[in-house]
């Protein structure tokens, strides 16, 4: 059985955008705690 090329297609771009998504989350929880610990050290 051959496989759709469009099929596919849909599916890397899914499975990247899902994981650009991911990794943007990542980014933004890095973010949020280093900001938290600037604040923190700010304060001192």
């Amino acid at each position: 059985m051959r496989e759709d090329p469009d099929a596919i297609l849909s599916q890397s771009v899914l499975s990247l955008v899902m994981a650009s998504a991911e990794s943007s989350s990542l980014v933004s929880l890095l973010l949020t705690a280093v900001i938290q610990k600037t604040a923190a050290k700010n304060r001192l």
